[in-house]
C-alpha cells in the first residue's frame, strides 16, 4: 500500500512538472502542438500545457548586440575603406522571428549582418571618403537604420540603434595619403 502511494505521488509530481512552465519577465515564448505554432507572445508567469503534446520555446525580450567584424567597402571615388559597426536589436514579433530563423539567434545575427553590410555598401558607394568620414556619418546611419529596419521586419526584428564605430583607410589608401603628405 505504501509503495502504491509513493508511485501515485511521484506520477502526480511528474505530470504536474511536465504540464507547467514559467516565462520570465525578460522572455517571451511560443507554444507548439506537434511542431505547429498554436500560441505566440506568451506573457510572463506560470502557464500550462499538455505533456508530450505541447512544447514551448522561449526567447529573450532584451536588447541584443551584433558587433560585426570590420569589412571593406568601396567609396564613390573607387577607394576602399574599412568600416567597423554594431547594431542594437531585439525580437519584435516572435512568430515571424521563429518562422524566419527557426529561433536560431546566430542565424538571425548572420542575416541582420548581411542586411547591414548591403546597406553600408550602398551608402558608401555614393559618397567620397571625406563625406563618409566627416559630417555625413550621422546621415549615413539614419538612412541605413531606416532601410535596414524595413528589411529586418521580415525577420521579426526591430533595430533599436546602429552605429559606425570606426572608419579606417585600407593599406593602399593609407600609403597614398601618407605619400601625398610627404610631398
Amino acid at each position: 500500500m505504501k509503495n502504491i502511494i509513493i508511485i501515485v505521488a511521484a506520477l502526480i509530481v511528474f505530470i504536474f512538472a511536465t504540464a507547467t512552465y514559467t516565462v520570465d519577465q525578460r522572455e517571451t515564448a511560443i507554444k507548439f502542438r506537434f511542431k505547429e505554432i498554436v500560441e505566440t507572445d506568451i506573457k510572463p508567469g506560470l502557464h500550462f500545457k499538455l505533456p508530450f503534446v505541447n512544447t514551448v520555446e522561449k526567447f529573450s525580450k532584451l536588447i541584443l548586440t551584433l558587433d560585426a567584424q570590420p569589412d571593406t567597402f568601396l567609396t564613390g571615388e573607387k577607394k576602399y575603406v574599412q568600416v567597423d559597426f554594431f547594431v542594437k536589436w531585439r525580437i519584435a514579433d516572435v512568430s515571424t522571428f521563429y518562422r524566419a530563423t527557426r529561433g536560431d539567434l546566430t542565424r538571425a545575427q548572420n542575416r541582420l549582418e548581411s542586411i547591414m553590410k548591403d546597406g553600408l555598401r550602398n551608402e558608401f558607394s555614393t559618397r567620397t571618403i571625406k563625406e563618409a568620414i566627416t559630417g555625413e556619418r550621422g546621415e549615413i546611419m539614419t538612412s541605413l537604420r531606416d532601410k535596414a529596419s524595413n528589411a529586418a521586419k521580415s525577420l521579426g526584428i526591430k533595430i533599436i540603434d546602429s552605429r559606425v564605430s570606426q572608419i579606417d583607410f585600407t593599406e593602399s589608401v593609407s600609403e597614398s595619403v601618407y605619400e601625398r603628405m610627404r610631398n
